[in-house]
């Protein structure tokens, strides 16, 4: 049984994300300030910011600040924050989960994440 174990356990670490290296992680924290700050940039001119790039280069939402990580993210923010400020019309918002879900069932946009197959219409609608 224990061979089992250690030959799953091989399977899964497999899988498993590399590591970044140190240029990696500073390579991806750059392009996450900048995209940060482009998304700001790019806002209304009623609109408030969406991301704060404190001193230390750390990039966090503005409305909360809930810490940002990955790049992909500043695009969830964006669309989650526009969704919340439009209200969601056609969707259903989970505020816990913060959140938006097509009538279907099916994320839309979340604060991690934004599927556009949920999120434009005619999916948005749930069809």
């Amino acid at each position: 049984m224990s061979g089992l174990r250690g030959r799953i356990r091989r399977l899964e670490g497999e899988h498993a994300e590399p590591e970044e290296t140190p240029r990696e992680a500073q390579e991806r924290r750059q392009y996450l300030r900048e995209q940060a700050e482009h998304i700001n940039y790019c806002r209304g001119e009623d609109e408030p910011p969406i991301f704060e790039v404190r001193d230390n280069g750390d990039v966090v939402c503005a409305v909360d600040g809930r810490p940002v990580t990955d790049p992909r993210q500043t695009l969830a923010e964006r669309f989650y924050w526009m969704e919340v400020g439009f209200g969601g019309h056609g969707l259903v918002h989970d505020e816990a989960a913060q959140a938006f879900y097509s009538q279907s069932g099916h994320l839309a946009v979340s604060r991690d994440r934004v599927d556009l197959r949920y999120l434009m219409p005619p999916d948005r609608h749930g069809h």
